[in-house]
C-alpha cells in the first residue's frame, strides 16, 4: 500500500553537465501526470509521462526537469565576417569622400546590424535521453520510498479503523439472536394489548412481517465479507485506494441500514460507533494509491 503523496529528486549526467529531475505527487482521482521541460526538450515529454505511467498507478504528479548550462545547449554567437568587411568598407569610401581620418574599432563594428547574430543552440534530444531518464527514473525511486513509508502509517490507521468496526460488528452479531427474541416479546405484547387478551393460533403469524423489517443478518453478512476484503487490501503491493474507498462507502451504507431497521439501543450505539469509524476510514483512504 502506498501513499499519494510524496517527493523525489534524481540525477543523471550527459555531455558533462548533471540533469536534475524533481518529481511531486498529491492526491487525485486518476493519474495525471504534468512535465515541466526545458524548451529545447519539450519533444521528450511523451517518453517522460510512459516513464511515469509505468512506475505511478495514481495520484496528480508533477516532474520537473532541469538541464544542466554548457557547451551542449545554450545560446550561441555567430560573426557575419563579410557582412562586417563591407561595413569597413563602406566606412572608408564614406571617409575618403568627406575627407575626414577614418578611425573606427571593432566594437563600432560588431554593433551594426547583422553582424553578430545571437541564437538558440540545437540540441540533440535523443542524446540527452538517457540522462534525463535516469535523472526522472532516480527520482521516481526517490518518491515511491517515501509513497511507500507514508502508506505504511496509513495501513497502521487503517487498521486501527477496521479493529474498530469488527468490535462493533462482533458485538452486534452476538446481541441480534437477543434483540431478535425481545423483539418477538414486544410485538407479541402489543398485539395482545390491541385485542385486549392472548394472541393465539394463526393471528401469531401476524409478527412475522415486524421481525422480517427488523432483520439485520443479510448485512450483517455483508459486513463481514467486506471487513475481510479491506483486510486484504491493507498488505497489497498495488493500487487499492479505490477498491477501499468503495468497501468503506459499502460498509457505511450497510450500517446506516443495520441504524434504520435496529429496535435495540446496544445495537444502535453499536452502529454509530462503527459509522464513526468508517468515516475516519473514508477520509484515510483518500490519500491511498
Amino acid at each position: 500500500m502506498r501513499s499519494m503523496t510524496g517527493f523525489g529528486r534524481g540525477t543523471g549526467e550527459a555531455g558533462g553537465g548533471m540533469f536534475l529531475a524533481e518529481v511531486r505527487s498529491v492526491n487525485h482521482r486518476y493519474l495525471d501526470v504534468v512535465v515541466h521541460l526545458p524548451r529545447e526538450l519539450a519533444e521528450l515529454e511523451s517518453r517522460v509521462r510512459r516513464r511515469v505511467r509505468s512506475q505511478v498507478g495514481r495520484g496528480r504528479v508533477e516532474v520537473s526537469v532541469i538541464a544542466p548550462t554548457g557547451p551542449e545547449r545554450g545560446r550561441g554567437v555567430r560573426v557575419d565576417t563579410e557582412l562586417a568587411a563591407r561595413y569597413h568598407k563602406l566606412l572608408q569610401d564614406l571617409a575618403d569622400h568627406l575627407a575626414i581620418p577614418f578611425q573606427v574599432d571593432a566594437r563600432f563594428i560588431f554593433g551594426l546590424p547583422g553582424v553578430l547574430d545571437v541564437y538558440e543552440r540545437p540540441v540533440d534530444a535523443d542524446r540527452q535521453w538517457q540522462a534525463i531518464d535516469a535523472a526522472v527514473s532516480a527520482a521516481l525511486g526517490a518518491l515511491e520510498a517515501m509513497r511507500t513509508q507514508e502508506g505504511e502509517v496509513l495501513a497502521d490507521a487503517l487498521q486501527r479503523s477496521l479493529d474498530v468496526v469488527a468490535a462493533c460488528l462482533q458485538r452486534v452479531e452476538d446481541r441480534a439472536p437477543l434483540a431478535a427474541a425481545e423483539q418477538v416479546v414486544r410485538v407479541q405484547s402489543r398485539l395482545e394489548a390491541l385485542v385486549g387478551g392472548a394472541v393465539q393460533g394463526e393471528s401469531r403469524f401476524d409478527v412475522m412481517p415486524a421481525l422480517e423489517r427488523a432483520d439485520i443478518s443479510e448485512e450483517l453478512v455483508r459486513l463481514r465479507s467486506h471487513l475481510g476484503q479491506a483486510a486484504a487490501c491493507l498488505p497489497a503491493v498495488g493500487p487499492v485506494g479505490r477498491r477501499l474507498e468503495f468497501l468503506a462507502q459499502e460498509m457505511q451504507r450497510e450500517w446506516g441500514t443495520i441504524s434504520a431497521k435496529a429496535f435495540d439501543p446496544v445495537i444502535a450505539a453499536e452502529a454509530v460507533t462503527a459509522r464513526v469509524a468508517v468515516e475516519q476510514m473514508r477520509e484515510q483512504v483518500q490519500n491511498i494509491e
